[in-house]
C-alpha cells in the first residue's frame, strides 16, 4: 500500500513538469484530447522502479439507431483504478478515486480543468461524437450479409434415436 502512496506521489509531482515540454512539442487543437494518454504512460514508465504501469484514456459515445449521441464519457485511469472523469452536469473533470491514489486524482482533475481547449472539447461532446460518426454510421449499420447453412447427420447424445440432423447456422449480420 505504501508503495501505491509512492508512486501516486511521485505521480503528482511530475504533473507540474508538463509546462517545461518543448513548444515544437506543442499539439494541433484537433489531438488535444489524447495527448495525456502517451504522456501518462510516459510519467508512470518513469517514475517506477520495476513490474509494468499502465495510463488509460478513454473516451465513448453511447448512440441511439439513428446515429444521434446520447451519452458521452471521457476518464483517465491508471492501472485500471479510475482516477477522473468528465461530469457534463459540472462542466469540468472531477475526481473518482477516494483511495490512496486520491492526491493524483484531484492534481490530474484540477490540471486537466485548467486546459481550456480540452474544456471546450469536452463540452462539446455529444455534438462531436454525432458528427464524427454520421459520415459512417449508414454504412455500418444498415450492411446485412445473408446466413450459411449447413444441414448436417449427427448422433444424438441425449435420445435413443440412431440418428439425427441438425442445422448449423453462421456468419449472417445483423446476428
Amino acid at each position: 500500500m505504501g508503495h501505491e502512496q509512492n508512486q501516486g506521489a511521485a505521480l503528482l509531482q511530475m504533473l507540474p513538469l508538463l509546462w517545461l515540454l518543448p513548444h515544437s512539442w506543442a499539439v494541433p487543437e484537433e489531438q488535444s484530447m489524447i495527448i495525456f494518454l502517451p504522456l501518462l504512460l510516459g510519467l508512470s514508465l518513469g517514475c517506477t522502479r520495476a513490474g509494468g504501469f499502465v495510463a488509460h484514456v478513454e473516451s465513448t459515445c453511447l448512440l441511439d439507431d439513428d446515429g444521434t449521441a446520447k451519452d458521452f464519457t471521457y476518464c483517465i485511469s491508471f492501472n485500471k483504478d479510475l482516477l477522473t472523469c468528465w461530469d457534463p452536469e459540472e462542466n469540468k473533470m472531477v475526481p473518482c478515486e477516494f483511495g490512496v491514489l486520491n492526491p493524483l486524482a484531484n492534481g490530474i482533475s484540477h490540471y486537466l480543468n485548467q486546459q481550456d481547449t480540452l474544456m471546450q472539447r469536452l463540452r462539446n461532446g455529444l455534438q462531436n461524437c454525432t458528427t464524427h460518426t454520421q459520415p459512417f454510421w449508414g454504412s455500418l449499420t444498415h450492411r446485412t450479409r445473408p446466413p450459411s447453412v449447413q444441414v448436417a447427420q449427427t448422433t444424438p447424445f441425449n435420445t435413443r434415436e440412431p440418428v439425427m440432423l441438425a442445422c448449423y447456422v453462421w456468419g449472417f449480420y445483423p446476428a
